[in-house]
């Protein structure tokens, strides 16, 4: 399925027009068709040389910049060709290679000829792809630090400790006439203990993870025309929600993907509260019920303008003060009362005149960055990376309770069973074990051309 010994090429840069645009080649042709673009015979490594590309009768200036393998980011001979960004010029310059002995690139491809000639691992090729789809900033560092090997070194020590406990114990079995044990089972447990707590930390929670890769969920809840819509289309600076003076506009979930002070956000609009003879506005209000039990963080809007009932309060006395936000909307109109007896912080805003908007969205992404997930940026967050790392838990946490049920009388072997285990956990993690086909769904989701 995967060859890595011919030659391919791709447009390395996004679709669409732009000033300039790269088409990438890589493996043992790429020189020589280079050559055989712009009849050129020599070019000198890692240097950017003025050249024309010959395609059908249009002659293309280009920016040509070789890379002698291994000193490349395949691992392989590597030219890049830099031209006007056209699609049109980019494809052909791709037609012709192809013409001249190179085949096109499968999605991934480069990154995974990187990654078969040893020059990163499978977590480092997946912070590639992190890398190119980040939404925010905690996404982007997250991201470079894994490409530069961060995470991996933090997985390879608790393997090499593994590694070393192993060696111990296999020292022990070999030698089982002298009685001598290299390692007593004290010992053991606080390594395997020392082990078992840093994967703990690296996995944190499950909430913590998904608010850290997808954005923390933020519901914009309260009554009916509370102005609900407009102050979602009003952080989103969108008409993206409906506005209208009748009661029950909103029927449906609605959200947007948004960037607060760095920090990501799915922010949702909901329906309206309160008991609704409608069957279609029933359910949109049993929605946002439900919306609202699971966001990261409720932003509560009331209506200064109106007096305040009971009802009005109600989401505030469902949820922890620490994940509301309670925002008094309307400000630029007369006041129906001013202080509120919550121990939830209060924002006054004009959803419509734009005052107190940008405060809020501030509030937001402060309300976000206390909580834990936004501290941690070495917590594993990819869905095949964390499996991975359950399953190494699984098993230092299975010897731990072997060695407590059994002490001293436990046998090496046992052991040895479940460090073989975690250490094949880990090495799956970091790709030194991988079949064809996790590679091909891993590799499958990347771009053509990275």
């Amino acid at each position: 399925m995967f060859s890595t010994d011919d030659t391919i090429v791709a447009v390395a840069t996004p679709a669409g027009h732009a000033g300039v645009g790269v088409v990438r080649l890589s493996g043992p042709a790429s020189f020589g068709i280079a050559t055989a673009l712009t009849h050129r015979a020599s070019w000198q490594p890692r240097r950017a040389t003025r050249a024309t590309v010959h395609v059908a009768d249009t002659p293309a200036d280009t920016l040509i910049t070789c890379f002698p393998g291994p000193a490349s980011y395949t691992g392989e001979d590597v030219v890049e060709i830099a031209a006007h960004g056209n699609p049109l010029l980019l494809a052909a310059i791709v037609e012709r290679a192809v013409e001249c002995g190179a085949r096109p690139a499968r999605p991934g491809e480069f990154t995974l000829r990187a990654y078969v000639r040893g020059k990163i691992d499978l977590v480092q090729a997946e912070a590639v792809r992190d890398l190119i789809e980040a939404s925010s900033p905690a996404q982007l560092e997250q991201a470079a630090r894994q490409l530069e090997g961060s995470l991996s070194a933090r997985i390879m020590a608790l393997a090499s400790e593994l590694r070393r406990l192993e060696m111990l114990l296999e020292a022990s079995v070999d030698f089982p006439d002298e009685g001598y044990r290299f390692v007593d089972g004290p010992t053991v447990t606080a390594a395997l203990e020392g082990v078992r707590r840093a994967m703990t930390v690296l996995l944190g929670d499950d909430a913590r993870a998904a608010m850290l890769r997808h954005g923390a969920t933020v519901v914009i809840t309260g009554a009916p025309n509370v102005g609900k819509s407009s102050l979602f289309n009003a952080l989103l600076a969108s008409d993206r929600s409906i506005v209208t003076p009748v009661p029950g506009t909103t029927r449906d979930l609605v959200s947007e993907r948004a960037v607060f002070g760095g920090v990501l956000v799915r922010l949702v609009d909901s329906a309206g509260l309160r008991d609704a003879d409608d069957v279609v506005e029933a359910e949109g209000v049993r929605r946002a019920s439900v919306a609202a039990a699971s966001a990261d963080l409720l932003v509560l809007v009331l209506d200064r303008s109106q007096p305040l009932g009971e009802a009005s309060l109600q989401p505030l006395r469902m949820m922890p003060s620490r994940r509301v936000l309670v925002v008094a909307n309307k400000c630029d109109q007369s006041a129906a009362w001013l202080d509120l007896d919550v121990a939830a912080s209060v924002l006054s805003v004009s959803a419509t005149a734009g005052d107190g908007v940008a405060a809020l969205g501030r509030a937001i992404a402060e309300s976000l960055r206390a909580t834990p997930a936004a501290e941690d940026r070495e917590i594993v967050s990819n869905p095949r990376q964390r499996a991975a790392l359950r399953e190494a838990v699984r098993f230092v946490e299975h010897a731990c309770a072997e060695i407590d049920q059994q002490g001293a009388s436990l046998p090496e072997e046992f052991l040895l069973e479940d460090l073989r285990g975690a250490l094949t956990a880990l090495d799956d993690l970091v790709g030194r074990r991988s079949t064809e086909d996790l590679l091909g769904e891993i590799f499958g989701t990347f771009c053509i051309g990275k």
